[in-house]
């Protein structure tokens, strides 16, 4: 019985102290960052219509990302999933998690999207996606596979 209370004591710490560690990942980014100026300047430019399209890659050899457009909306799509669920990057887990943070089907079931109005600042898409890379994918899978482009 000992051992089992000190298994079960063990076990408790390292859920806390990974918490504690996810927590401090969520809260860290840095608005000031190389790459967090770089998306909040394309995420203005993309409101101004001076840019189309920007592509967030998560994982280039999966061909998993977020690309946002510009219309009526600010829109976020994740495309391919099909694709993606058959190369096991994105499976069921992930779709519900994402769906609970607003991303819907389209009509044909290719794609998720999430529509955000267009006076939603460039700080709270940017606390959105921060969220999808650290609570619906796992970031450390993505080292050196991500990138972001525009046109």
């Amino acid at each position: 019985m000992a051992g089992q209370k000190k298994l079960r004591e063990l076990y408790e710490q390292w859920i806390g102290d990974a918490e504690k560690k996810l927590e401090g990942l969520n809260s860290n980014v840095n608005p000031d960052s190389p790459f967090s100026r770089v998306l909040a300047d394309l995420l203005e430019k993309l409101k101004r219509k001076e840019v189309q399209k920007v592509v967030l890659m998560f994982d280039s050899e999966l061909d998993l990302g977020i690309i946002i457009t510009s219309g009526r909306k600010l829109y976020l799509r994740i495309p391919k999933i099909k694709t993606l669920r058959n190369r096991n990057a994105i499976g069921n887990h992930q779709i519900s998690l994402l769906q609970r943070m607003g991303f819907q089907w389209d009509a044909r079931e290719t794609l998720l999207y999430l529509g955000l109005e267009l006076n939603t600042l460039a700080n709270q898409v940017m606390e959105l996606l921060s969220k999808i890379v650290f609570k619906v994918f796992i970031f450390e899978e993505m080292g050196g596979k991500s990138y972001i482009s525009y046109s």
